[in-house]
Formats: structure tokens, sequence, C-alpha cells
């Protein structure tokens, strides 16, 4: 049986201190897909952007960034090495 979660954190906090986000963080499990709207939620600025990819795919959630359609983890699940590359080129451009 699968359950499906829907945390919406609308919270524009300028220390990106946010609790519904930090809830759903002890929700997710591996395997679990996390759709956002941009990859801005992850943080103010490249640094906490990137922190909170890595944590992400450290912990292997996929991460779908509704407005950006390339950063579709879960497209680059068989390409191994060669989808962490582009993720990662399209994450230092964008963030």
């Amino acid at each position: 049986m699968q359950d499906d979660y829907i945390f919406v954190d609308k919270a524009n906090d300028k220390n990106f201190d946010r609790t519904k986000y930090e809830l759903l963080k002890r929700f997710m499990r591996e395997g679990d897909t996390l759709f956002v709207k941009s990859i801005n939620r992850f943080g103010r600025n490249k640094q906490e952007i990137l922190k909170e990819w890595q944590w992400l795919i450290d912990v292997k959630i996929y991460v779908v960034v509704i407005d950006i359609p390339i950063l579709d983890t879960r497209k680059y699940q068989e390409l191994e090495g060669i989808g962490e590359l582009i993720m990662d080129l399209v994450l230092q451009i964008l963030s």
C-alpha cells in the first residue's frame, strides 16, 4: 500500500527556517518523489540550494522542479553518472 502526502509550504522566511519543509524532510523516504514549483524553494542562495539538493540526492529522493522540466531526477536514473553530471551542470547554472 502506498501513502501519498501533500505538504504545502508558501513561507518566505529570510533565514529559510520553515517548519513544514522540515516536517516534509522527516517524512520522506528513499524512492519518494518531491515536486517543487521552483528551485528557489530550496534556499536563498546557491550554497543553500545545492546543500538541500545534495541532501535529497544522498537520501535517494527523486526531485521534480515543475518550472524547469530538465530538473527531474526520475529521468536520469538509468543513465548512471551521466544523469548526475547533467543535474550538476544545470544546478550550477540556475542556482
